[in-house]
């Protein structure tokens, strides 16, 4: 062994060695302390934070980001709009009152076309109900002045339509006027209705009437397109025409002259 795994000397080797063990202890002892001392300059402030840091991490993964209808909530990104939510419509839960309904025509400007469409509102003060839109149900007039355009007493065609109404959101129906005039007879041979002002009063049974006024123009020219002549196709002009073959002529005959014969008794010149 070398002097330094096997102590020499005039003591015992166990002497040597406590004295390495002392030396070796000083020595860390020491390197600890003066590590421990420059390590306590900084007042502490990174260990502060730090444990701030980890309060903080800890407290919001304590609560998970739970809103207090503990669902969990995204964080929303920057300039991001929140989509409205819609609300559910009310469901009807039976006929409607024709008291609770207001039927009103919705039109301003209409061409006189065959037909005319005439599109209704119809809106309630009940959170929901079913109604149908028919003859039984509905009165329907069209009115120039004082006078008497169209009726539907006189002229049953309103079409049967089923609608929901609620007081949120009304309901639509249309109604399909032919134009014309009405008479007792609903005949098909009265008059056209003019282009002028008009109004359609509306009211179901039982209910309020209301009176709208629309206003039936002129409906739009027809438009007249030019009749396009086919072109010849360039394969017939390259093809040489045929002259036509001339007729056959008749040369008149010469009229045919009978021999006269001198009469009787008639004297012949002499030479």
């Amino acid at each position: 062994m070398t002097p330094v795994t096997r102590p020499q000397g005039p003591l015992p080797a166990r002497i040597y060695w406590v004295r390495r063990a002392l030396v070796l202890g000083t020595a860390f002892i020491l390197v600890f302390g003066l590590a421990r001392l420059l390590g306590g300059g900084s007042d502490g402030k990174s260990e502060d934070q730090a444990v701030g840091v980890a309060g903080e991490t800890s407290q919001s993964s304590s609560t998970g980001g739970a809103d207090d209808a503990g669902e969990t909530t995204r964080p929303r990104r920057k300039g991001s709009k929140a989509k409205p939510t819609r609300t559910p419509l009310a469901k009807p839960d039976g006929p409607c009152d024709a008291a609770d309904l207001t039927v009103e025509a919705d039109l301003k400007r209409v061409r006189a076309n065959d037909p005319i469409q005439i599109p209704l509102t119809v809106s309630g003060t009940v959170d929901a109900c079913t109604w149908t839109v028919s003859n039984e149900t509905l009165a329907l007039k069209i009115t120039s002045g004082s006078d008497m355009i169209w009726s539907s007493q006189q002229c049953p065609r309103i079409e049967e339509q089923d609608v929901v109404v609620r007081s949120a959101k009304p309901a639509t129906a249309t109604f399909e006027w032919n134009g014309k005039r009405s008479d007792e007879e609903c005949s098909r041979t009265t008059g056209w209705a003019m282009p002028g002002a008009y109004h359609v009063v509306a009211a179901p049974f039982g209910g309020e009437p209301s009176d709208v006024q629309f206003a039936l123009v002129k409906p739009r020219p027809e438009k007249i397109f030019k009749t396009v002549r086919p072109k010849p196709n360039k394969s017939d002009e390259s093809k040489p025409s045929t002259p036509a073959e001339p007729s056959e002529t008749r040369t008149p005959s010469a009229p045919k002259t009978r021999p006269t014969t001198p009469p009787s008794g008639a004297v012949e010149p002499n030479g």
